[in-house]
């Protein structure tokens, strides 16, 4: 049904993406950020997603919006890639777009929705507080080149389930998953808990740092960008001022395994921040600002 704009009465219509609808939605997200738009690179991979939804909002069966739904597991889901026409902004769409996204979260199953937007984008920030989503957690995408390590460099290793009375302490319990709103992930979070952080052990994607045979840093691995040749690190966390050693260790670990950079996620009300700026990190060169990640619980609510 359509959807009538409270100022202009324009009646915007919401239905799934086609292949056809590319063209149109690539041309008016051409000019999104001074480097162009991501939609471009992942069109055809989100358009296959059969868990999750591409969507655009159409006016006179032209595109005028799209976003993405992705599932992150059965019940979180996250919501990415809202675009609006520039022709059709500041006309009510990109709230009404995602209040279509929560509920075809919520009919695909998931009882939590989330977002992340620059610190800097106040447009979206009232956009999601009139959907009812709250802000839970601060967070800077950090990057750094690969670094091959001198003869003395602390070296990262795998933990392994022998490790896990210690770990799930650490991390589960830790400050800095408290400090990320209990979320990990690199560009799409979702809550860590401890059979997500069993598997990612089981997989080897669990890295420590150890001195005098004792754990003092951890870094969970999840994803390593094969294109772009980067490592992705999705959580870390310290004790005491372990903080830069992990930072040089992880440029380390990626040069071991033949990468170029290292992108790490730290919470922005961290010390982990500053000490990764020491170790040479800089801010994501597509971010370049706090990223602000916002909620809302989908079971129960009505939109």
């Amino acid at each position: 049904m359509p959807v009538y704009d409270l100022l202009t009465e324009m009646p915007f219509v919401f239905r799934p993406a086609q292949a056809t609808d590319k063209a149109a939605v690539l041309a008016f997200c051409e000019h999104t950020f001074h480097w162009g738009d991501y939609v471009l690179l992942v069109w055809d991979k989100w358009l296959a997603d059969e868990q999750g939804a591409l969507l655009v909002a159409t006016l006179d069966d032209r595109p005028v919006g799209v976003a993405k739904v992705t599932l992150l597991s059965p019940t979180e889901a996250w919501l990415q890639g809202l675009r609006v026409h520039p022709e059709h902004r500041r006309q009510g769409l990109a709230g009404r777009f995602l209040i279509h996204c929560l509920n075809v979260a919520r009919q695909r199953g998931a009882h939590v929705a989330r977002l992340a937007t620059s610190s800097r984008n106040a447009a979206v920030h009232r956009t999601t507080e009139r959907a009812g989503m709250c802000r839970v957690a601060a967070v800077w995408i950090l990057e750094a080149t690969a670094l091959l390590p001198d003869g003395n460099a602390p070296v990262l290793t795998c933990l392994t389930q022998r490790d896990w009375p210690c770990l799930s302490e650490r991390i589960l319990g830790g400050t800095a998953l408290a400090q990320m709103g209990g979320l990990y992930g690199v560009w799409g979070w979702n809550a860590l808990t401890a059979p997500k952080l069993r598997a990612h052990l089981e997989c080897g994607q669990v890295l420590g740092l150890r001195e005098n045979g004792q754990v003092v840093a951890t870094a969970i691995i999840t994803e390593v960008d094969e294109e772009d040749k980067c490592l992705l690190v999705a959580y870390v966390e310290r004790s005491g001022s372990h903080a830069e050693v992990l930072a040089h260790a992880l440029r380390n670990h990626a040069a071991s395994l033949q990468l170029e950079t290292v992108e790490v996620v730290v919470p922005s009300a961290s010390s982990l921040h500053g000490a990764f700026l020491q170790a040479g990190f800089e801010p994501e060169t597509e971010s370049e600002a706090e990223i602000w990640i916002y909620e809302l619980e989908l079971k129960g609510t009505t939109l």
